[in-house]
């Protein structure tokens, strides 16, 4: 694929030309992402990650009886974490919502890259939706947070 450094101007395009954007950042991340070379499986990661921060989403598991709360993924970060007590609940939804979870289980190639997408996503959270200014100001810096990658 292209590679080529996305420029201002490239931006100020996939805003203008798609009013979806405007409104869904998610949207607008994923396709400065994946134009800078970031995998589908690492924007996912992303995406996951940030919403899990964030708390927006849970990730897939259940509680017991005694309210301990069990990770239905068993990737390494739940996998090596305590076991959940009565005195500790949640230490294993502590670890769903880690990075290096969502990179594992949505198989991304870079821990780094899923970083980048939640931190690009964090940064377009208080953009106003209807503000295509301050969406074109706030995704030059997202442009600034998703450097390519080194493989």
């Amino acid at each position: 694929g292209d590679t080529r450094a996305v420029s201002f101007a490239d931006i100020f395009i996939i805003i203008a030309a798609a009013p979806v954007f405007k409104s869904d950042v998610k949207t607008l991340v994923a396709t400065i992402a994946a134009s800078v070379g970031y995998t589908v499986e690492e924007i996912r990661a992303g995406v996951a990650f940030s919403d899990r921060k964030a708390r927006r989403c849970n990730p897939p598991g259940e509680f017991d009886k005694a309210g301990r709360y069990y990770a239905e993924e068993r990737a390494d970060a739940v996998q090596t974490c305590r076991s959940p007590s009565r005195a500790f609940p949640y230490p294993e939804m502590a670890a769903a919502r880690t990075a290096a979870q969502c990179s594992q289980v949505f198989e991304a190639q870079s821990l780094l890259a899923v970083k980048r997408v939640a931190k690009a996503l964090d940064a377009l959270e208080g953009v106003p939706a209807g503000s295509a200014h301050e969406m074109v100001v706030a995704s030059a810096a997202v442009v600034g947070i998703l450097k390519p990658v080194k493989r």
